[in-house]
Parts: structure tokens; sequence; C-alpha cells
């Protein structure tokens, strides 16, 4: 639902884990109902950086529950700090910040940096999906209490001795046995993930059916007597990529945008003190972000483009053309390489990295 006007919408479209179903997630639910403001605070907190992530997730080809995940981590505050120093929208800890190629520097943390902080995120929860078996339970509960925690307590798991098999009335008083009608042939279930029955910490037992909960609001508000505020499907923020040579208070100069929105948008910089010469992405609404690339030498705004198919085009032509991979363009519009494409039609096409 990319074509969505609202954004609610679009993510609807590829939510994953509605259908989960779990007394701990009825829980959350009745939690959130209880208390509406945090959906309030959640979505106004969100509304910049929110068509941001959506683009993201969407480029990656993964579920949409996961842009849930910073309102459980951080509820959206880019600044967040917790007791265990993780920082940021995706409260990444500084040990994974490192692994995942994050600067941690004077000046500069990627781990607040609202781009790069999501690349991360967003990579190694693809790479605990995999190492997880496409289980994105227990991928978001290793996100949460690292994958260590989650291996361990599934190993204890397995090792725990089976529940004793219930007391058969029917077996223990014969004049029930006497009533008793054949068993009915029971329908088979998909098996529900293995997290249900591992000894987490209860930060994580809370974790996970919170997001499931939330996943479940954002598919359907309505059915919980709920709200969510309109959020329009176009970007707030636009990215612009600078040269090692360009100077943080001179990008800034050059916007035209008031210090402390500059530092919201951009919240891996700290104030006042120069980072590390190097690449940076920075996140501008389009107004500022068109004055930066005007006016910094080297500074280049980079957006989705829509391209119209021409006849007898096909995807490995238009993916050569405009120098990206035939199978990032594919995953982009949810295509395959060799889908046939119609005259008119319309790609999602981004910048060559």
């Amino acid at each position: 639902m990319a074509n969505s006007k609202d954004l609610w919408g679009r993510m609807r479209g590829r939510l994953a884990l509605t259908e989960v179903e779990h007394a701990r997630i009825e829980e959350q639910i009745d939690y959130l109902k209880r208390h509406p403001g945090y959906i309030q605070l959640f979505s106004q907190r969100a509304r910049p950086f929110l068509h941001y992530l959506v683009e993201q997730v969407d480029r990656r080809g993964l579920p949409m529950d996961l842009v849930l995940v910073p309102m459980v981590e951080s509820a959206f505050e880019p600044t967040a700090v917790s007791p265990k120093q993780a920082a940021g929208l995706w409260q990444i800890i500084p040990t994974t910040g490192q692994e995942q190629g994050l600067l941690l520097a004077e000046g500069y943390d990627g781990r607040f940096d609202i781009h790069t902080s999501t690349d991360a995120a967003l990579e190694y929860l693809r790479y605990l999906n995999k190492l997880f078996k496409g289980d994105w339970l227990l991928t978001l509960a290793a996100y949460n209490a690292g994958p260590g925690a989650v291996q361990e307590a599934m190993k204890a798991s397995a090792k725990a001795p089976p529940p004793p098999p219930p007391v058969s009335l029917i077996e223990t008083q014969p004049a029930i046995a006497a009533l008793a009608l054949p068993t009915p042939p029971v329908a088979e279930v998909e098996p529900q993930s293995p997290y249900w029955n591992l000894k987490l910490p209860r930060e994580t037992q809370d974790y996970v059916p919170r997001i499931l909960a939330l996943s479940r609001i954002v598919a359907d508000p309505a059915a919980y007597g709920l709200r969510l505020p309109p959020i329009g499907n176009q970007p707030y923020l636009f990215r612009v990529d600078v040269v090692p040579e360009t100077r943080i208070p001179d990008a800034l100069a050059a916007t035209g945008i008031a210090p402390e929105e500059f530092f919201r948008f951009n919240p891996g910089f700290r104030p006042g003190v120069e980072p590390p010469p190097r690449a940076y992405k920075l996140l501008l609404p389009l107004e500022q972000a068109r004055n930066l690339a005007a006016n910094i030498p080297g500074a280049r705004l980079v957006a989705a483009n829509r391209y119209t198919v021409k006849k007898g085009e096909t995807l490995t032509m238009i993916a050569k053309r405009h120098g990206v991979p035939s199978q990032k363009l594919a995953q982009w519009n949810r295509l395959n390489v060799d889908s046939v494409l119609k005259a008119g039609q319309q790609l999602i096409v981004y910048p060559a990295s």
C-alpha cells in the first residue's frame, strides 16, 4: 500500500505479526487502551522520522512491525539514553554500535544519528532473524536481551522436563467414561514460537508482547477504541550527503534552520564540538535540504525518484540505466527480476549509493 495517503495505511499492508495470539499480548493491549496518551505521545514524537523508517524497512523487504521497535525502545525520543548506556531511537549499546560499524567519537555518536542507527538496527535485526531461523519473536527478544541470553534460555527450556499430562476425568470416573463420546479429530495448528516458553528477563517478557500489541492496534485501531493521529505518507525529512571537508557549523549556517531543529533531526552531532572529518548524511526538511545542497560544495540531495516505464523496457534495462542492481530495483517495487513491466507503470528508484 505504498500509494496510501496515510502512513499508517501504508504500514498496514506490510504488518506480519498481527495474527500472533497470546494472553500476554492481550494484557499489553489492555494497558495501551487504559493509557491512550502513550499512543498520542509516540505519534507526535514519531512524526518527523516515521516516513523515513518506513522507507528503510520497505527498501529491505522487512516486516513493517519493525518500525514499531523504537516506540518500545525509546518512545521515539532520538536523544534517549538508558541506564545501560543504550542510546538513540533504537537504543543501541556501545559494543553493538561498534560491531555494526557505527562511529562513536568526540562530537559525533552514530547511535543517535537517525540514518546510520536505522541502517545498523535493521541490519542487526536481519542478522538476528537469520540466526533464529526466521522466528521474528525470538529475533525481537534477542534485540532486547541479546542473542546469547535467548540462546541460553532456549537451551534451558530444552533441558526442562515436560509438564505432566492432565488427569483425564474419563479415566478416573467410570460413570463419565460410560457417557463419553468418541474424541473428534484435533485440527492441526501452526506451532507457536518457542519464545513464549522461555525464561527471559522481565523486561524482555513484556517487550515482545508490547510490540505485537502495537502491531494489532496499528492494523485496526478502531477495534480497540483507539485513534491514530493521521500522518501523511510523504517524506518529512530528506537526506543530504556532505563531503568530509564540510564543517558542521558551515552546514548548519547554509541550511537557514534554527540550531535546535538542526540537532533535533541530526542528534548524532554534539553542539559546539566539531566531529571527525568524514562524509556524513544529514536529514532536513526539504527547503533546508535544498539550501544545504545549493550552498555547500559537494553536498548532494538524495531522494527516491519515480520512473515511468516505457514500452519494451525491462527491469534489468532500467536498473542498468540508473546504476543500481536489478535485484534491488525489484525489491524496492516488490517485483521479481524477470517480472514483465507495462508501459506507464510507475517504479520507485533510489539513487545509486
